[in-house]
């Protein structure tokens, strides 16, 4: 299930929810269920499955093949990540999206800047 997402920009889209729910336990603990993209994207970044990045991207290529934005897409902008790993998932992501997606692409631009100035944007 995809939701379209409003901004400034033409068009976008998330692929899923990342949580469909989370109930705290007696215990403090909490009761988490997330999609099935949500949960493969938590195995990836905090239990370290790389294995689940081919399945990210399948689901990616996929979405985007359903809409008419490829001959419209030139680059790939990568978000920074919020977090400093040996492993940056996001990183990988586009990277075997850009070698999946057609010829027409300039690859992908990795952004550098301090991620904890990327915490502190609002929305105007």
């Amino acid at each position: 299930m995809s939701y379209k997402i409003h901004g400034r920009w033409k068009a976008g889209w998330a692929l899923d929810l990342h949580t469909v729910s989370s109930i705290k336990n007696d215990d403090g603990t909490y009761t988490t269920t997330r999609s099935t993209i949500g949960e493969a994207l938590f195995q990836l970044k905090y239990r370290n499955q790389v294995q689940n990045v081919d399945f990210l991207v399948n689901e990616l290529v996929n979405f985007l093949n359903t809409r008419m934005v490829l001959p419209y897409i030139d680059v790939i902008i990568a978000t920074p990540p919020s977090v400093q790993r040996n492993f940056q998932p996001v990183y990988e992501i586009c990277h075997k999206v850009d070698t999946i997606l057609p010829n027409q692409l300039q690859g992908v631009f990795y952004p550098t800047c301090d991620w904890y100035l990327l915490l502190c944007l609002t929305t105007p």
